[in-house]
């Protein structure tokens, strides 16, 4: 049986809706304001700990592991994702973007 929401609750989610959409409206007011692909910084940012590491990696990894390696550090990638967007939600984390 399906519950119905009642007019309160119906308002009370429509708030929350609005303010999402607000919030990310303001966010990417933000980001392209202060960390867009036209910024300095997003390009020192992008070679030094993207393409960099991945130039470096090519050299000394082991090709005999690189499926073990990989899955380990999607494994963490995906762990700390996790941990970064619920302490954003939370309130516990606040990193500028």
């Amino acid at each position: 049986m399906e519950k119905v929401m009642d007019q309160e609750q119906r308002t009370l989610y429509e708030k929350i809706q609005a303010t999402k959409t607000e919030l990310s409206q303001v966010e990417m007011d933000y980001w392209n304001l202060y960390s867009s692909f036209t910024t300095f910084e997003f390009w020192v940012i992008f070679l030094l700990f993207f393409v960099a590491p991945l130039v470096v990696l090519y050299f000394v990894i082991d090709r005999r592991r690189m499926f073990l390696l990989g899955f380990y550090g999607f494994n963490i990638h995906v762990w700390f994702g996790y941990i970064d967007t619920a302490g954003d939600r939370m309130g516990f984390l606040g990193i500028p973007l």
